[in-house]
């Protein structure tokens, strides 16, 4: 296992299943959100709900995804993290490394911006306007 071979156990905890409504207390703990997009023609256009759950744990967020996607949008528009493309290796290196270093300094933080736009009931009342439009 990598995790052992880099000597990174430590940092590690391996979870078994969690049911959903205790989900959100893991992660408002967890240090990084980690969130993957399926690379297919479309993803661009995808927004995973699990996005909306990450917004309110007020935790960064490092996703695998388009780095010019609505994905990526939503995490540079409020601040949340970093976006980082399929195949770009050297990005994805630099960033887990820059997250480690501020977890170890104990300077692991967020500071997001305009995240209660993507709160459920917000999301809802755009989408009811937009219909009696």
């Amino acid at each position: 296992m990598s995790l052992r071979k880099y000597q990174l156990e430590r940092y590690v905890n391996l979870t078994t299943y969690i049911p959903h409504d205790a989900i959100q207390a893991h992660q408002a703990k967890s240090q990084v959100l980690l969130l993957f997009v399926n690379n297919v023609p479309s993803a661009k256009g995808i927004v995973t709900g699990k996005i909306f759950e990450y917004l309110r744990a007020r935790r960064p967020i490092l996703a695998l995804a388009p780095t010019d996607g609505d994905l990526a949008n939503i995490i540079t528009e409020t601040n949340t993290g970093k976006t980082i493309g399929f195949t770009d290796t050297s990005t994805l290196k630099k960033e887990l490394l820059a997250y480690f270093d501020a977890f170890q300094k104990e300077n692991l933080h967020v500071n997001s911006k305009d995240i209660k736009k993507y709160h459920r009931k917000n999301l809802t009342s755009e989408l009811a306007k937009l219909l009696n439009s």
